[in-house]
């Protein structure tokens, strides 16, 4: 594989995990039975920053 195909389907894989995570964790809260916490370094920093600001 060339990288070029190799970005894209990182790109692709990506998108995939991210849907997966919001299907996920949009059916736990829809149960209303579970609080959602997200981790991680996006979702951290994005926390932090609306903190500050």
């Amino acid at each position: 594989m060339s990288t070029k195909q190799d970005a894209i389907e990182f790109t692709k894989n990506l998108v995939k995990g991210r849907i997966a995570e919001t299907i996920f964790e949009q059916m736990l809260l829809a149960t209303e039975n579970y609080t959602v916490l997200k981790g991680g370094y996006e979702d951290l920093f994005h926390q932090i920053y609306k903190r500050v600001i």
